[in-house]
């Protein structure tokens, strides 16, 4: 108890004196005698006076007539140097300088933070006058007159013996943390090269990190490392800003992006690390609960990088300190969690995590005045920070860096071994299907040259059943041309040219379906023009009577005689557009115009063209009726082969076949093609009477027909049936008994003459059909 009693006072004792020494040391505020010419950097927070202008519009000479210790003036800092403010007001510092020595001392006056907006420095000169240096991340660097240093540090040069007094304006839009010092010239340039040094081990290392994850990214094309990649180069650009190279080197001249600078970086790096740890979790197939929570905080962050871009830096910096509180405790559950689910990278990305919160406790700690100095300094954001905490950081990421490429690595010779085992069973499946598909091809391709071999045999069945009723045809017609009579021969030369030209036309289908569609060949020779019109006009007028339509067959201008040109082929040409034309048109008219230009030389261009007014032909349907059996409407018969054909004659000669058709308004077919003269130009006209008169002249006989006796109703079926099978030489027959078995029917067996003439076998079987005189008139009529 006695000593309990002893040692109390003896502790008492020992404070006071050590409160006196204190008291002693720090002499009076706002004065500081220099009594070492080689000191140490100084605190200046013990030293030196403060004043808030709230305003901050006070001027210097306002400013200066503040007098000291008053509410309304200047008060000691009393160790509030490293407290964090946020405010807009203007800070002024007041300090004496005294060099006690016997040198000349020269100084520098530092604050320890880059990142204040504007500072000015005014120091007293012989005769009351004022020196002033304007500062700050606002002012361009060509404006700065204090060197090429990366925070500002204003030179104050004192004799032995003299004094000077300061004052020193700070004004900032971040969280200000007034922390003078005041360093020798040799000191200084010392400790900026020592931080040099660190900081550029610090953003060089992010730099080379960058590099590293970029190759990583080509290599491997990761989402993951994409992110990685820029969230390191925003890293590097963040040091740079809040340790003032970046207003070196890469800003020199900027005012307002200086000064946002660092809050933009700062905020954006906070973002993509989110970003990046979600994308790792998807290359890694880990589900991370509450995403919706970290896509909020990712989108708040980037819009506080947007609100400080925009120039409100101080309300981004204030709300800045809470979201990274919410960074800090959520990346700190996201690396639990990949912990817990056994996740490579876990423990490294907590790692991270927990440097993290620590560099954002130690944010916070700067309004803790009981903390003691040297932890406080390592807070990487302030400029007196050890560039060593900064490292630390970086190996970490280097780290994870390091163990994110190995487990990309061991990703991708798992997949590349499960690719492997896929290729195998894939070759095998591949091969089996291969020699499945083999023998089902050789299957086919047997069946195929089978049923080919049916064609080629069906096509010869087929093309001789065809010829042989048309050259029977054709041989009958030859032996009536020797007994003609004058009235016969016009109709019998018809019969024959019709045979011939079917007899070509079969030949060329079998040729068609052999060949498989190969081009029609042309063998240019001399033509007569005028006889192909002829031949053309006598086709129009047995296929214009059989729908009682009319023709009419002009030339519009003179045309040449001769021509060089492939006559079958033209002829080919013409006729299946007049037969389409006859097919599609009843009681109307079919028109037949050819218009010839004289190029000189004896080169000619002709323009035909076929018009009828049948049913037209729609617009949708204009775009595919020249494909190979392709129909309007196939109750009209056909193959749907006519048109085609025509149009690939046309084309190998040079051509190429128009329609202009409207649905119920008729069609017109028209094509020029280029061909070579060999006579005179002629005028020529159709020299056949028109269907018209044809019409006439049958309806005529028709009315004297129906006034004599008809055939007997069983002889009539049989022509009926004759008429119906095609069986020219059997009705030719049948005419010459009944001539003689039955005179008194003379004109209805005239009629049949004419009617087969001309190949109406139509008109024949409905004539024979009719059970009565009127009924016939009726049939003959229509």
């Amino acid at each position: 108890m006695m000593r309990l009693l002893l040692t109390r006072p003896l502790l008492c004792l020992l404070l006071c004196l050590w409160a006196i020494a204190q008291a002693s040391a720090a002499g009076p505020q706002g004065v500081l005698h220099i009594t070492d010419p080689n000191f140490k950097p100084i605190a200046l927070e013990y030293n030196a006076l403060v004043y808030e202008d709230a305003s901050a519009e006070m001027g210097f000479d306002d400013i200066r007539q503040l007098p000291v210790g008053a509410s309304k003036g200047f008060v000691p800092m009393q160790g509030n140097a490293s407290r964090a403010r946020y405010s807009r007001s203007a800070w002024w510092l007041k300090l004496t300088l005294v060099n006690n020595t016997s040198e000349t001392l020269p100084l520098r006056f530092a604050s320890d933070t880059s990142s204040i907006t504007y500072l000015d420095f005014f120091q007293s000169m012989t005769g009351n006058s004022w020196s002033h240096t304007h500062s700050g991340e606002a002012v361009p660097l060509s404006e700065q007159p204090l060197g090429v240093f990366r925070r500002e540090a204003f030179p104050v040069v004192l004799m032995p013996g003299q004094q000077t007094t300061i004052f020193v304006r700070i004004q900032s839009d971040k969280a200000l943390m007034l922390a003078p010092r005041l360093y020798s010239e040799k000191s200084f340039t010392a400790h900026e090269a020592s931080l040099s040094l660190w900081n550029g081990l610090l953003i060089g290392g992010l730099l080379a990190l960058t590099v590293g994850a970029l190759h990583v990214t080509v290599f491997s094309r990761s989402r993951a490392f994409a992110w990685l990649t820029a969230l390191s180069l925003v890293i590097a650009l963040y040091e740079m800003s809040g340790r003032g190279y970046s207003k070196l080197f890469l800003w020199p001249e900027s005012t307002d992006w200086a000064v946002r600078a660092t809050p933009v970086f700062g905020y954006a790096s906070l973002a993509m690390f989110l970003i990046f740890v979600m994308s790792g979790a998807r290359l890694l197939q880990i589900k991370l609960s509450g995403k919706a929570w970290l896509v909020a905080l990712v989108t708040l962050e980037l819009g506080l990088a947007a609100l400080a871009a925009t120039g409100q830096v101080h309300i981004s910096v204030r709300l800045g300190y809470f979201v990274m509180v919410a960074h800090a405790i959520i990346t700190i559950v996201i690396a639990v969690v990949l912990i817990k689910r056994s996740a490579p990278a876990g423990r490294i990305m907590l790692m991270i995590t927990l440097f993290f919160t620590l560099q954002t406790a130690l944010r916070f700690s700067g309004d803790a005045s009981f903390l003691p100095e040297w932890v406080t300094v390592l807070n990487m954001r302030d400029s007196t920070s050890n560039p060593v905490t900064g490292l630390l950081g970086l190996y970490i990421n280097l780290a994870f860096l390091a163990a994110w490429i190995v487990i990309v690595a061991k990703q991708r010779r798992r997949a590349e071994r499960a690719l492997l085992e896929h290729q195998t069973q894939a070759k095998n499946r591949l091969q089996t299907e291969v020699e499945r598909q083999t023998e089902a091809l050789n299957s086919a391709l047997q069946y195929a040259n089978e049923k080919n071999q049916q064609k080629t045999e069906t096509l010869s069945y087929i093309g001789h059943d065809l010829r042989a009723p048309l050259a029977t045809i054709a041989g009958y017609a030859q032996l009536l041309d020797i007994d003609k009579k004058p009235s016969q021969a016009q109709y019998i030369r018809a019969i024959e040219r019709s045979a011939q030209y079917q007899l070509t036309l079969i030949d060329e289908l079998l040729d068609y379906a052999k060949n498989e569609l190969h081009p029609l060949n042309l063998n240019p020779e001399p033509t007569s023009l005028t006889c192909l019109l002829e031949d053309v006009t006598n086709y129009m007028a047995a296929l214009s009577a059989q729908h009682n339509n009319t023709f009419a067959c002009t030339a519009t201008s003179p045309i040449p005689a001769q021509i060089v040109i492939d006559q079958r082929r033209l002829l080919q040409v013409l006729l299946n557009l007049v037969s389409n034309a006859a097919k599609f048109t009843q009681h109307g008219h079919i028109a037949l115009n050819l218009s010839a230009v004289d190029n000189g030389r004896k080169h000619w261009t002709l323009t035909f063209s076929v018009s009828d007014s049948g049913i037209g032909i729609a617009s949708e349907q204009q775009t595919t009726i020249f494909s190979a059996f392709t129909q309007e409407r196939s109750s009209y018969g056909g193959l749907g082969l006519g048109l085609f054909i025509a149009q690939r004659i046309v084309e190998n000669m040079g051509g190429t076949i128009s329609l202009d058709s409207a649905l119920g308004l008729g069609s017109t077919f028209s094509f020029s093609i280029k061909t070579l003269a060999t006579g005179d130009a002629v005028a020529w006209s159709q020299s056949m009477p028109s269907a018209a008169n044809v019409i006439t002249k049958n309806t005529a006989t028709t009315e004297h027909l129906m006034s004599t006796p008809l055939p007997p109703a069983y002889e009539r079926m049989t022509l009926a049936k004759l008429a119906r099978d095609g069986q020219l030489t059997e009705i030719e027959e049948w005419l010459m008994n009944m001539h003689a078995a039955l005179p008194d029917c003379a004109p209805f067996f005239h009629r049949i003459q004419d009617l087969l003439a001309t190949l109406d076998l139509e008109k024949i079987e409905s004539l024979a059909l009719a059970p009565t005189a009127h009924q016939a008139r009726s049939e003959d009529a229509v």
